[in-house]
């Protein structure tokens, strides 16, 4: 499902924490200004669907160093420091936008100027699975979001723009994961809302970057007219994909081991090891959520990339749909890190 924008003037003392910190903070920034002036505005009444912002990075995905003997994940010091102060950084905004630092703009520099990253393991985490070369991932640090949001001054008066940015992500690419002829690219998308809310971004990005998707599979568990998936989307793009979009409209995903909505039960039944498949999981139900997440962490299968927002307490709980929590930044960071460490390319999601 796209980000649900969901303001509420709690946000005020979740984000600062105290009236005093509201008064001596140098930063909540123009983004986080803006944003809690919605708040005290009592803008809480609005609820949306946003799509994502922003044109998403294009750093490549693998470094140049020789190809990897075995699978491993080795964590940036930028990931190294949140992971050892994961509760105390993401629940005191002073404390985010101080432990970030700097990073935030190298972070989103040289993703998207593009090019190779950085040769240093300061802010992008890497990843190995045998046989390929390293492969560069955004760290797991901050809020998981983009690391502007509310740490950055910006001229844009939108909160939006920062909270639903995909700039941040590093996505893979043709050098990470070179498909064979006869090959598939396949992409299953567990909430699917609009293709203009996230599908658009990923069919997209995923194109520029040499991995064009040859199948998709989109459940929606509210169930639309038949033409709804593809307003705002031109002619052209929907021509460009319709053919390939599988749209289960009404139909909810399913944790239940065996059934057919089961996502990583496609996952299983679809992919090979030559495939390249990518799955974006984002029903706002944690009931069902977690049990999907707990089946991939116990057998990924031939699953390349993963794409979850994960609800945790913190700054973000009183944003979009956070209504319903399980767990805090400590068990995001954890749950990523070990796909990760399966050889899964594992990111947040907005």
């Amino acid at each position: 499902m796209a980000a649900l924008l969901y303001f509420s003037a709690a946000l005020v003392h979740v984000a600062l924490g105290s009236d005093a910190l509201c008064e001596e903070a140098t930063a909540p920034t123009a983004a986080g200004k803006a944003l809690l002036q919605l708040q005290l505005s009592g803008a809480r009444a609005q609820t949306r669907f946003v799509p994502t912002q922003g044109t998403g990075g294009t750093m490549l995905a693998t470094s140049d160093a020789a190809a990897c003997d075995s699978i491993a994940y080795h964590r940036s010091a930028l990931e190294q420091t949140f992971a050892e102060h994961s509760l105390e950084y993401t629940d005191n905004l002073s404390a985010l936008c101080d432990a970030l630092g700097s990073s935030a703009s190298e972070w989103l520099g040289a993703n998207l100027a593009g090019g190779s990253a950085p040769s240093d393991e300061v802010v992008f985490s890497r990843m190995c699975n045998p046989g390929l070369a390293p492969q560069v991932i955004e760290p797991l640090a901050g809020i998981l979001r983009d690391p502007r949001v509310f740490c950055e001054e910006t001229q844009d008066p939108s909160p939006q723009r920062l909270l639903y940015s995909i700039d941040w992500l590093v996505l893979a690419d043709s050098r990470s994961y070179a498909t064979a002829p006869g090959a598939k690219r396949i992409l299953f998308d567990a909430g699917g809302s609009k293709f203009i809310d996230a599908m658009s971004f990923f069919t997209s990005k995923y194109e520029e970057r040499g991995l064009p998707m040859d199948e998709i599979y989109v459940w929606e568990a509210e169930e639309q007219a038949p033409d709804a998936y593809w307003e705002g989307v031109s002619a052209e793009t929907r021509e460009r994909w319709e053919p390939h979009v599988t749209f289960y409209n009404g139909v909810p995903v399913t944790a239940e081991i065996g059934a057919e909505h089961n996502p990583v039960e496609r996952i299983h039944q679809l992919c090979s090891p030559e495939d390249f498949c990518a799955f974006k999981l984002d029903i706002d139900t944690p009931e069902v959520e977690l049990p999907i997440v707990e089946q991939l962490l116990q057998d990924p299968g031939n699953l390349k990339e993963f794409f979850f927002e994960h609800h945790v307490s913190g700054l973000m709980k009183t944003m979009g749909p956070w209504h319903d929590v399980n767990g805090t930044y400590a068990d995001s960071y954890r749950m990523f890190g070990e796909l990760r460490q399966k050889g899964v390319r594992a990111h947040s999601w907005i």
